[in-house]
């Protein structure tokens, strides 16, 4: 008997015509190709064997048994609106596994939009797994910082490491990320440090033009904030004191 045949108690002592595949009490649940979509029973001396169609999610699960999570997850990408929920999320995180396996990790990273959507669990999960290899140039130009914005500490990794390897690319992050995403007075430490072995690199001194330029701008809205709440509170106490409220 093969890996996907019936498992039969001493099936080995038994016949053919020990067995009996009945339709007569077939149950209809549902329709296919051919019309319909049945239940059957197999009888055999010491059980009763329920039998059906495989559906999608059997296909599915079977192909991950046989760990070929790349037709699993092509499958699942097939066919998103059939699937139970967090399917294509499982099995697109088991295919981002083997191929970590298969040292793949441009591919990996290039399907991390798509796995892991907005879930920013499983985004912090598969950024440190890429740390751990050495690999955050390869997922950081899918890294999200818009719709979904992960914790600050994600981004400053990236920033921590380009500080420290690619300072052109430092710079060119720190243009496109918005400092809200990271913490601004963090990173201006980490540059005011990084110019203190090399003070007239000009690349780091754009940068921390940038950062300091940044928290000005953001010191200016606080105050104009406080200005207005100021005003506010001084027109509602003057309101009070002639009794127009």
């Amino acid at each position: 008997m093969f890996k996907d045949d019936l498992e039969i108690p001493n099936f080995q002592k038994l016949k053919a015509k020990d067995f009996k595949f009945c339709t007569d009490f077939s149950v209809k649940i549902g329709y296919l190709d051919d019309g319909v979509h049945s239940t059957y029973f197999i009888l055999c001396p010491n059980q009763i064997i329920l039998a059906k169609p495989r559906n999608l999610q059997d296909r599915i699960e079977w192909l991950v048994d046989q760990d070929n999570f790349e037709e699993a997850f092509q499958v699942s990408r097939e066919n998103l609106a059939e699937l139970k929920p967090g399917t294509f999320m499982d099995v697109g995180q088991k295919y981002l596994f083997s191929l970590f396996s298969l040292q793949d990790y441009k591919l990996a990273a290039s399907l991390c939009p798509e796995i892991l959507a907005k879930d920013e669990k499983a985004w912090q999960l598969w950024v440190y797994k890429f740390a751990e290899i050495n690999q955050l140039s390869t997922i950081y130009k899918f890294l999200p910082f818009k719709e979904t914005v992960l914790d600050s500490t994600i981004y400053e990794l990236f920033l921590s490491k380009f500080l420290d390897t690619d300072k052109k690319l430092f710079l060119s992050t720190l243009q496109l990320w918005p400092s809200s995403v990271y913490n601004l007075k963090n990173v201006i430490i980490s540059v005011n440090n990084s110019l203190k072995a090399a003070p007239s690199d000009s690349t780091l001194l754009e940068s921390l033009f940038i950062l300091y330029y940044t928290l000005i701008i953001i010191d200016i809205c606080k105050i104009k904030i406080i200005c207005r709440h100021c005003r506010l509170v001084w027109l509602f106490i003057n309101l009070e004191f002639y009794h127009l409220l």
